[in-house]
């Protein structure tokens, strides 16, 4: 088994605060690679969807919600 199947995340979701930048985002970019759907928390929403903009290149599938 090697590290790829071990770490399967596909059609999983997660969680990330902070995954506009810094190490939420580096979170963010690893989860996705491993096949998860990502849910970015972030202060900031002009960064937030930046970031989901990139993230999509990964796979990952985007979708928009408003918590405030």
């Amino acid at each position: 088994m090697n590290a790829k199947e071990l770490f399967d995340l596909t059609g999983r979701v997660a969680i990330i605060t902070g995954g506009s930048v810094g190490l939420g985002r580096q979170m963010a970019e690893g989860l996705a690679e491993m096949g998860a759907n990502l849910v970015l928390c972030a202060r900031k929403k002009e960064r937030c969807q930046e970031a989901a903009e990139e993230l999509q290149k990964l796979g990952v599938r985007r979708w928009r919600s408003d918590a405030t």
